[in-house]
């Protein structure tokens, strides 16, 4: 019988979720992180944002209160709400910035995000494993991308930020200037960072948050990993899915055609050993599905049927 050595963790990584106005997501997200194995030994940090319009607050306070339903469910738990609304991005950053000093480590998801019940021991295991090497990120996400060829955990430069955790010695390098990457990328290095020009869209959005036209912040975090060839940690199956693409929040319009992958339940964590570089057979499966995701008629096509349930689903 394999020994789960990540029953013997005692450091356990603070958890940081964003909100805003959307109790019921939230509710979800806090219900499914309190099934969690090392829940009860987990500090959580709920940071609300301030309300945009004066009918936020009323969700805000429902965001309060559901949150309030768990507060027993964790070691501590601890809500912080911003004075005034300074969107989405701006409570990422700062609330990372500080959180992650508590501990030198966290994990990160915001209000739409269900996670496997073993989603805390597998981001504690690995930031423990992982501490002091060149991986910077372990994502809880992961594309279909599913082989029977693919290691249980693998490396890639492909940052996934739905339910993820880091180090502070590497969230320190941080930055959110468009002018700076545009000024330190490569033709080559927009290339490579464009998972091999299969995914343009990655280095599009840079230019989008340069001209003012998205106010994002993975892309950033994405960007200052590879740019100091850093490497993330992705499992091959899920331990997360996310319930908000649904037109509910900034920068998630309705997704019809996205689906919910079956949440993995591997806490086989030894099998990782001796994974240090990127994993090429899992980097052409991610180009293979960003490729396929993002060409002309994929994408007019899902806006079409997405269009539709939509339209449908309102009535």
């Amino acid at each position: 019988m394999v020994k789960k050595k990540y029953q013997d963790i005692k450091n356990m990584a603070p958890i940081l979720v964003l909100a805003y106005n959307r109790p019921d997501h939230l509710g979800n997200t806090l219900a499914s992180l309190s099934l969690n194995k090392f829940s009860e030994k987990s500090d959580l940090f709920l940071s609300i944002d301030g309300p945009r319009k004066p009918e936020d607050r009323f969700l805000i306070n429902q965001c309060i209160k559901t949150a309030n339903k768990f507060k027993n469910k964790f070691k501590t738990f601890h809500i912080q709400i911003k004075d005034k609304n300074v969107g989405l991005a701006k409570n990422i950053i700062s609330s990372i910035d500080e959180y992650i000093s508590l501990k030198k480590k966290l994990i990160v998801l915001e209000d739409d995000i269900i996670s496997s019940p073993l989603f805390l021991a597998y981001m504690n295991y690995f930031l423990n494993y992982f501490d002091n090497t060149n991986v910077w990120h372990i994502s809880g996400y992961v594309p279909e991308i599913h082989s029977n060829k693919l290691h249980p955990f693998f490396l890639t430069r492909m940052m996934q930020c739905w339910g993820w955790a880091t180090w502070q010695n590497k969230w320190e390098y941080f930055k959110k200037d468009p002018e700076y990457f545009e000024t330190i990328f490569t033709d080559q290095d927009v290339y490579d960072f464009n998972l091999e020009d299969t995914f343009k869209q990655l280095w599009q959005q840079m230019i989008q948050n340069k001209n003012g036209e998205i106010d994002t912040w993975a892309i950033f975090w994405y960007a200052t990993i590879f740019k100091n060839n850093g490497l993330c940690l992705s499992p091959n199956t899920s331990y997360v899915h996310n319930i908000g693409l649904d037109n509910s929040g900034e920068h998630c319009q309705y997704e019809h055609t996205f689906k919910f992958p079956k949440l993995n339940k591997n806490e086989n964590f030894l099998v990782c050993q001796n994974i240090t570089k990127e994993n090429k057979y899992a980097f052409n499966l991610l180009k293979k599905y960003y490729k396929s995701r993002n060409n002309l008629i994929n994408r007019i096509f899902r806006k079409i049927i997405n269009k539709i349930f939509f339209i449908l689903k309102s009535i």
